[in-house]
């Protein structure tokens, strides 16, 4: 029982850690760290967006920061590019997103795996904790 309590506990804390302490420029726009990936660099970078994009003609992703975008770009969306060499197309995609920091880095099932185990286990523990009082 002390384990689910601790977990419910910790859940919050984990959650506003995530949010707290965000850096803003001089006019109070939120800046994000992001994850910086190109042929020269490997790091952390901050801009107002992210992005990260795959090549499929060299199987290559690249990640960084952006301060602007333009008309053709679509915050919290992936879009998708096709481009033909002679006779094969290959495709490229480019994700940009604000959400929160390092929305560049994992992909969707990482994070939906990260937030079973953080609302799953607790209750499945729970579970446990409560067949056993009741068995006793």
């Amino acid at each position: 029982m002390r384990l689910y309590l601790f977990c419910l506990l910790l859940l919050p804390l984990l959650v506003s850690s995530r949010h707290s302490l965000v850096p803003v420029d001089d006019m109070g726009r939120q800046l994000l760290t992001c994850n910086e990936k190109t042929a020269s660099r490997n790091g952390a970078c901050k801009g107002y967006y992210c992005y990260k994009i795959y090549d499929d003609l060299n199987s290559i992703t690249k990640k960084g920061c952006l301060n602007v975008t333009d008309a053709h770009s679509s915050v919290g969306e992936c879009k998708e590019k096709g481009d033909t060499i002679g006779v094969e197309t290959y495709r490229s995609y480019m994700c940009i997103c604000n959400d929160r920091n390092r929305c560049n880095s994992a992909s969707h099932n990482q994070q939906s795996a990260s937030f079973i185990l953080l609302t799953v286990l607790p209750s499945f523990l729970f579970y446990i904790n409560a067949a056993n009082l009741i068995g006793s």
